[in-house]
């Protein structure tokens, strides 16, 4: 049988490990281009010293192994917090 991210059943579906990394992937993507918005809305508004630092660190990111990504995803978070004028928020 072929594999499938998703398995059918009769009422609904059996997501697989495959599945389950693509949409994290996808969420990922999504959380990165919110901060990127969040950039240009933090330049725009004239906050560039906290505009620049986000934009550092996605830059620096690149440069830099993906290997914990859960700390990666609340970085994001206090980064797009920060651009949107909140208070930053650290676990």
């Amino acid at each position: 049988k072929d594999h499938l991210m998703v398995y059918p059943t009769r009422s609904n579906v059996i997501d697989t490990i495959q599945w389950e990394g693509w949409r994290e992937g996808v969420d990922d993507c999504r959380y990165l281009a919110t901060l990127q918005y969040w950039i240009r809305q933090a330049k725009e508004r004239g906050d560039t010293k906290v505009a620049n630092e986000a934009l550092k660190w996605v830059q620096d990111r690149k440069k830099m192994p993906l290997d914990d990504l859960e700390s990666i995803r609340l970085q994001i978070i206090s980064h797009i917090r920060a651009c949107k004028g909140k208070a930053v928020w650290s676990p």
